[in-house]
């Protein structure tokens, strides 16, 4: 069952308060997004689900400002998944020297390369159990794929989702509590239909430039008059 900060309330009162909660946090995250949201390569429209797998894979443990450097000249000389297949892993560690970890990642791209196309002709699978079972791909970046590219309502959950969340809903300052909840079951329950991309993308940079986890911005937040971390 959820659990919401507020006291002094009944169960059936504690969980209108939490699901009206998260009706007005979508709807705020969303306006604040509209004038907020930060623009990247990787999220161009025309992206194909190729492109959006490989700046997934960068941008593990990786911040973004990094992955812009080296993105495009990637793609320039790796177009396609057999590019990949038949490159060298020691001048592809070269390219993406800057992401570090590039030894691991040069291998695992290579490997990537040519499980897609031994396994799939080539093409991305859209499927969560095909995507997973890629090098280097779990579930938070199926996911990713699944929604960036293929439009599809599929929750992401790392840390920084956990917290903004963790925040809001439950008053924890790091994270969504483990004991109380299916944390992948609560952020796919937040998404509005057919605006899984938009909803991502705003959960994403609202962690970033607002509810971060040094120096949150409060006087910047729009959703500060309903967040449990702020007012318990």
């Amino acid at each position: 069952a959820r659990q919401w900060g507020a006291k002094n309330l009944k169960y059936e009162d504690a969980e209108f308060v939490l699901v009206k909660n998260e009706k007005t946090f979508v709807r705020r995250l969303l306006k604040w997004y509209r004038g907020n949201r930060r623009s990247f390569p990787w999220r161009e429209a025309s992206r194909t689900p190729y492109e959006v797998l490989v700046a997934e894979l960068m941008l593990q443990r990786t911040i973004a400002i990094k992955v812009g450097g080296v993105y495009e000249t990637f793609l320039e000389k790796y177009p396609t998944p057999a590019a990949l297949a038949t490159a060298s892993v020691a001048e592809m560690m070269g390219d993406i020297e800057t992401l570090g970890l590039h030894a691991v990642r040069a291998k695992r791209f290579k490997e990537l390369g040519r499980k897609i196309l031994d396994e799939h002709g080539g093409e991305i699978p859209r499927e969560k159990d095909a995507l997973e079972a890629l090098p280097g791909v779990g579930r938070y970046i199926a996911n990713a794929v699944r929604c960036f590219a293929f439009g599809e309502d599929a929750a992401l959950v790392d840390t920084n989702f956990s917290r903004v969340l963790g925040r809001v809903f439950y008053g924890d300052e790091k994270s969504l509590p483990p004991e109380k909840l299916d944390s992948w079951a609560f952020a796919q329950g937040l998404i509005p239909g057919g605006r899984c991309r938009e909803f991502n993308y705003a959960l994403l940079d609202f962690a970033s430039l607002v509810c971060k986890a040094k120096g949150a911005r409060h006087e910047a937040c729009p959703v500060n008059d309903i967040c449990a971390f702020v007012r318990p």
